[in-house]
């Protein structure tokens, strides 16, 4: 029984590293796409990747607040945005 545990432990963890591996190349792959991006050799890539987090946001979520400091950098795939100020609207993107 206790064999058994550890083979599926292992085989839990090999898929679990090959999804982590998978996303890891994907992720490489888009920043590989960014204009910004374009030209970079693939071992600088990978360690601005070792030093980035991929996150998404959805339709109305807030990224940035008034009047707040931020020390992030954000590169944006494919986006729409818009500018509000209260409740007014000032400029969409």
């Amino acid at each position: 029984m206790l064999v058994k545990k550890q083979i599926s432990s292992r085989s839990a963890a090999q898929a679990r590293a090959a999804q982590v591996s998978a996303r890891r190349q994907e992720s490489l792959a888009r920043l590989g796409t960014l204009d910004c991006l374009r030209g970079i050799p693939p071992t600088e890539l990978t360690h601005l990747l070792e030093l980035s987090v991929f996150r998404t946001f959805q339709a109305g979520d807030t990224v940035f607040g008034q009047q707040r400091e931020s020390r992030f950098v954000f590169l944006s795939f494919a986006a729409h945005y818009s500018c509000v100020c209260a409740t007014r609207m000032v400029a969409k993107c």
